[in-house]
């Protein structure tokens, strides 16, 4: 299960002295492109499901996700499997009908705080935010992501919107 709140964040830099004021520990910068799939028969976006191809630092997975609870914190299933060649994964899905429907580039600073993944993101066409997902081992991921969020002094509402959502509606926009 992926458990995670999101918050759009203007001051990066801010929330990065934070982490570094709490302890966490740096993980690393990251490219994330991810590419999502339409299914040919059923409409993903009515049944609030996503599939995508990501690559990484030169690794690939392909992750379905599933429906998302109706709590405060997105809590969903969620299913990846490593892929050795993204090109005939592709092409794979393709035959099948699926089809692209958007990419998504983001690049990404993570940190481990509190048994959470706390991402700083920047997506292109989209902006900044910040990503509080617990770790799959967490006895209590909910109530884990919520005490981070209140450690990381968050502002503002959750966002209920996936960044796919919000770029399909960028996009619509234009």
């Amino acid at each position: 299960m992926e458990v995670e709140v999101k918050y759009r964040e203007s001051d990066l830099k801010r929330l990065e002295a934070r982490l570094n004021t709490l302890g966490a520990r740096f993980l690393g910068d990251f490219k994330e492109v991810d590419v999502y799939f339409q299914h040919p028969l059923r409409d993903f976006h009515k049944t609030d499901e996503a599939l995508r191809l990501r690559i990484v630092d030169g690794e690939y997975e392909l992750t379905y996700k599933g429906p998302r609870s109706n709590t405060e914190v997105k809590s969903r299933e969620e299913i990846t499997v490593k892929v050795d060649n993204i090109e005939k994964m592709q092409e794979i899905l393709e035959r099948l009908g699926f089809r692209p429907i958007a990419k998504l580039v983001k690049l990404r600073r993570k940190y481990i705080l509190n048994d959470c993944i706390v991402s700083l993101d920047r997506v292109e066409h989209l902006g900044s935010f910040v990503e509080i997902e617990a770790l799959s081992s967490v006895e209590n991921p909910i109530e884990t992501v919520l005490n981070t969020t209140k450690l990381l002094q968050l502002k503002g509402s959750i966002m209920e919107k996936t960044y796919l959502e919000l770029l399909l509606e960028k996009n619509d926009k234009t």
